[in-house]
């Protein structure tokens, strides 16, 4: 039979024999197609039996009921698992489970079947490490580390970000200067102080530089040799005046270390103001020749005895037509001596002459005197006895007299200084002036 029956019969003599044939229905009860993660361990109520592998149809049959177990091992996987970092201020979603965190996270899970993702999160802080400002030369460049890029002109805010590190390029561009430069001279013996270094030079410099930032100052100093060009050391005469080229002033006095600094050039006036004394005598000169030509220029007298005489006032003043000391005086004229000392005359001394025709001089060819100048004794000598010798200054006052009744007389000038000096020579009743000059 394959299909149910109910009091199916067959009698075989005494006995009934009765079929009921019921129809049970297969089934799979308790059949488990299951996972397990790697690892885990799977108990099958069907049959009680633990797993830790893979199995497949594995079957429990009960009547009409078979089940069936397969069972499969899922690897263990960590998929969506991040250990990242964000920047102090930034935020982070995880993917796995959708949260958004701003603060570092340490092993947080999230589970699904076999796979436990897991987070790490930590927070970076944010740096600008390799920011630079800074600036160049106009004409130099400038290679930033941080991108290895070479830059000639000027950058404002330039970034380059690597993670939380921000690293920004400000740059400038310098003008190039020479400012504190120096082209100077000093002269020889003096000293410079360059600020630009603070360092004291005393002898030339080319080019010596101090460099600043981009600018370089230099020193090219020289020296000046020190001169006197102009330096002048002369004389004028009292009342005339001197012109000096170097400062373009007249004077008429005296001076002394005058200077005018021009440069390293230092002129030095030295002006000496050169007078002669007016000669001194009598104004009034008489003469006594016994020949009108006998008496010139010579005779006159005055201190100094070394004079220029004239005839006129003007010619004395001008300098000019001198006369001779063999002209013959002309009794009643007047005679002007010039003292001249140092190139200088002096003012004028007017001399009146009166030249008497007689016999009262000594013979000059029997009357002589020696030596003249002298330093000390004048001797004297005439014909007939001198009778009185007179010593005078050349103005006429007497400074000795000496008698005598000889023919030959000694004077003896060693007490006077030097200068010329008049002695009259005595004979009777003649008588002779002569001029003789002292000396050291």
């Amino acid at each position: 039979y394959t299909t149910a029956q109910t009091d199916v019969t067959v009698v075989t003599g005494c006995n009934t024999a009765t079929l009921n044939l019921s129809i049970t229905p297969v089934t799979t009860n308790g059949s488990v197609t299951s996972s397990i993660c790697e690892g885990e361990s799977y108990t099958w109520p069907a049959n009680g039996v633990t797993y830790t592998t893979a199995q497949s149809d594995v079957t429990v049959v009960s009547g009409c009921n078979t089940a069936t177990l397969n069972l499969t091992i899922t690897p263990v996987t960590t998929n969506g698992s991040v250990t990242t970092s964000i920047c102090a201020g930034d935020s982070y979603t995880w993917p796995a489970n959708g949260v958004t965190y701003t603060t570092a996270q340490t092993d947080v899970t999230v589970v699904s079947g076999c796979n436990t993702a897991t987070l790490n999160l930590t927070i970076t802080p944010v740096t600008t490490n390799g920011s630079v400002t800074s600036s160049i030369c106009e004409g130099e460049s400038y290679t930033w580390p941080a991108n290895g890029v070479t830059y000639t002109t000027a950058q404002s805010d330039v970034t380059v970000v690597t993670g939380c590190n921000t690293a920004t390029l400000n740059l400038s561009i310098t003008p190039v200067t020479t400012n504190g430069s120096v082209t100077t001279s000093i002269c020889a013996g003096d000293s410079y102080t360059w600020p630009a270094n603070g360092v004291t030079y005393t002898t030339a410099q080319t080019d010596v530089t101090v460099v600043s930032g981009c600018n370089t100052a230099t020193l090219n100093l020289s020296i000046t040799p020190v001169t006197t060009n102009g330096s002048v050391t002369t004389s004028i005469c009292e009342g005339e005046s001197y012109t000096w080229p170097a400062n373009g002033v007249t004077y008429t006095t005296a001076q002394t270390d005058v200077t005018v600094v021009s440069g390293c050039n230092t002129a030095t006036l030295n002006l000496t103001v050169n007078s002669s004394p007016t000669p001194t005598g009598n104004q009034t000169q008489i003469f006594d020749v016994a020949n009108l030509n006998e008496a010139t220029v010579a005779d006159l007298v005055v201190s100094p005895a070394e004079v220029i005489w004239y005839d006129s006032l003007a010619d004395a003043q001008a300098g000019t037509n001198a006369l001779s000391s063999t002209t013959v005086l002309i009794s009643g004229a007047t005679y002007w001596a010039v003292n001249v000392s140092g190139g200088c005359a002096s003012i004028p001394f007017e001399v009146t002459v009166t030249v008497v025709l007689g016999v009262n001089g000594l013979n000059k060819e029997n009357f002589s005197y020696y030596p003249n100048p002298t330093s000390s004794m004048v001797n004297i000598t005439y014909s007939n006895a001198i009778t009185k010798v007179t010593v005078m200054n050349l103005l006429g006052q007497i400074l000795q007299e000496n008698t005598s009744n000889e023919l030959q007389v000694t004077v003896n000038l060693t007490a006077y200084p030097s200068a010329t000096y008049l002695i009259r020579v005595e004979s009777d009743t003649n008588s002779q002036i002569i001029k003789v000059v002292k000396k050291e």
